[in-house]
């Protein structure tokens, strides 16, 4: 393996990256970190990005002209991390599904939970689930004001 070296005067950065994922190859979801069990139990996990592309103090919603939440709901543009400029990110969204360990016979009901632009499978499972939702406001912007 070789190490390309940039032309004289660009910059080149390196930042980390951490790959978090659901495994379901087991009898309980597990939520790794790099490849790595970090939690049992976890279905899903979801973050969402809010910008304010209009810069008018507020993000918009999904539904606007400007879509200012990517992979939202109804006519939502895409998220895609090279087509956003995140100087116009405000908030973050992160949604965690977990569920016990084993169905409980007495909870026929138990349904599948969804987050974000996920859509639930149909069913019961006996299995009690919670949902744990923060929504984070970001201070360290470069944006604060409205548009002049």
């Amino acid at each position: 393996t070789s190490i390309a070296t940039p032309p004289f005067g660009d910059r080149v950065l390196l930042i980390p990256a951490h790959v978090y994922q659901i495994d379901l190859d087991g009898p309980d979801p597990v939520l790794t970190r790099n490849g790595r069990p970090i939690a049992t139990g976890v279905e899903d996990l979801q973050v969402a990005f809010f910008f304010d592309v209009n810069r008018n103090g507020r993000v918009d919603g999904a539904a606007l002209a400007t879509g200012e939440l990517p992979g939202g709901p109804e006519n939502a543009p895409a998220y895609a991390s090279n087509s956003w400029d995140n100087r116009d990110l405000r908030e973050l969204r992160i949604s965690l599904v977990t569920r016990t360990r084993d169905a409980d016979i007495q909870n026929r009901v138990g349904q599948f939970q969804a987050t974000g632009n996920r859509v639930a499978p149909e069913g019961n499972d006996g299995f009690r689930r919670r949902v744990h939702t923060s929504t984070v406001k970001l201070r360290n912007v470069g944006y604060r004001g409205t548009a002049s």
